[in-house]
């Protein structure tokens, strides 16, 4: 039994010494919360179902390894340490960008790196943990503000999940190996909404749930990751509990009729039910898929450096690229003519005929991606709201010029040339 499924792999992820001493700090801390904000608020007859449960913190274990089960006759919680170092620099992260007025856009870059991105980019064999790859200092983490933030991010998410596994095993489900998709979803589902209840008797608001499961659908795998429906749909039989729009939906509907109970009081809850919602919207929106994609094949590691704005504005990188046809930095216009346009900058980023980039415009931000036939690129473009198909011509090494059809049937014109 587990908390969620997820398609990234954690062995992508770089791991240090640190990892290990931290298990032990997690076994007190989250051993202390197991014992008195959960055990103490079950009912007598969850209690007998449960019996006496310890809990396990191995190394590894996946980003989403956490899971409930019995071991001759006794009731476990396993939660992985490189699962919770993982969700605890992302809540970390957040806090300090928060407090510090930096935009959250380069922590959504980050994600979608570590699920289309190529660690090579990094000079490694394996993706940088999320401090070292968002830049963050570690002798700045003590600032007013970012600790009470990073705690009620980790500490309720870490509850949620303490909370969910205490639910299949009070529950008794049993493992995924002899059940269907259908009834493992089922059991998913049961499992939060007993969290939630038990975290309503308590008071505490489940506010980490919501980073930890927009995080986890960053990590997993959606329609836009197939080729086809078939080739989805059967890897949507075999998966018994992903982070599912159904599931989140679910969780938001167990919070709203909860809302009067938690210390936060019925808004704050409705709040975090609302803001659950477009998590689960986005996991069935194709067009942000591929998004989603075309940014983290785009992505490199200077873009991930703290800034103010949503958008990544197109810069000349600090290594110039090699100056061949749909490689570099280019900046132009686009949009229905060249008096009618409106400044643009793109960075292409070629392998072999194979093309990833980034661009910006008028504020907005977007990634685009194709292959090159001869002296045309044929590609795909996404951005927030929009997305589409065009095409580029290559004069020379230095002019790239052409079209674009945006999916609501807009078209315009584009010409670029190195600066």
């Amino acid at each position: 039994m587990g908390c969620s499924g997820g398609g990234f792999d954690a062995g992508r992820l770089s791991r240090r010494s640190a990892t290990r001493a931290r298990a032990s700090v997690y076994q007190e801390d989250i051993g202390w919360n197991l014992e008195h904000a959960l055990l103490d608020y079950l009912t007598p007859s969850e209690r007998a179902a449960i019996g006496p449960v310890s809990l396990e913190i191995p190394l590894r274990g996946g980003l989403a390894g956490h899971r409930a089960l019995r071991r001759n006759g006794l009731a476990v919680v396993e939660m992985p340490a490189e699962s919770l170092r993982f969700f605890s620099d992302l809540c970390t992260a957040t806090a300090w960008l928060a407090a510090r007025g930096y935009s959250l856009s380069t922590l959504t870059d980050y994600l979608n790196l570590l699920k289309y991105g190529d660690p090579s980019a990094f000079g490694r064999r394996q993706m940088p943990l999320p401090l070292v790859a968002l830049q963050i200092p570690e002798d700045q983490l003590d600032e007013p503000g970012v600790e009470s933030r990073r705690s009620a991010c980790f500490s309720t998410g870490v509850v949620f999940i303490l909370a969910h596994e205490l639910g299949h095993l009070a529950l008794r489900h049993q493992g995924y190996g002899g059940i269907g998709r259908a009834e493992a979803q089922a059991n998913e589902a049961a499992a939060d909404a007993f969290a939630v209840e038990l975290m309503s008797r308590s008071g505490d608001l489940p506010l980490g749930a919501l980073y930890y499961f927009t995080a986890m659908s960053y990590l997993e795998p959606h329609r836009g990751d197939f080729d086809s429906d078939a080739a989805w749909q059967a890897h949507v039989s075999e998966r018994t509990h992903p982070v599912s729009p159904e599931r989140i939906q679910s969780l938001a509907e167990s919070l709203l009729r909860r809302r009067q109970r938690f210390a936060a009081g019925a808004a704050a809850t409705a709040q975090l039910a609302d803001e659950l919602r477009p998590v689960a919207a986005a996991l069935i929106d194709t067009d942000l898929q591929q998004l989603r994609r075309l940014q983290g094949e785009s992505v490199r590691p200077s873009m991930l450096a703290p800034r103010r704005s949503d958008t990544w504005i197109v810069e000349p990188p600090d290594d110039p690229l090699p100056a061949r046809p749909f490689s570099g930095y280019f900046k132009g216009w686009l949009g229905p003519s060249a008096e009618d346009g409106v400044e643009a900058a793109v960075i292409l980023y070629r392998d072999g005929n194979r093309v990833r980039g980034r661009y910006s415009y008028a504020g907005i931000g977007g990634s685009l991606g194709g292959r090159i036939d001869g002296s045309r690129l044929g590609y795909r473009f996404s951005e927030p709201g929009a997305s589409g198909t065009g095409e580029l011509r290559a004069i020379g090494n230095d002019v790239l010029e052409g079209r674009f059809r945006t999916a609501g049937g807009a078209v315009g014109a584009l010409r670029l040339s190195r600066p």
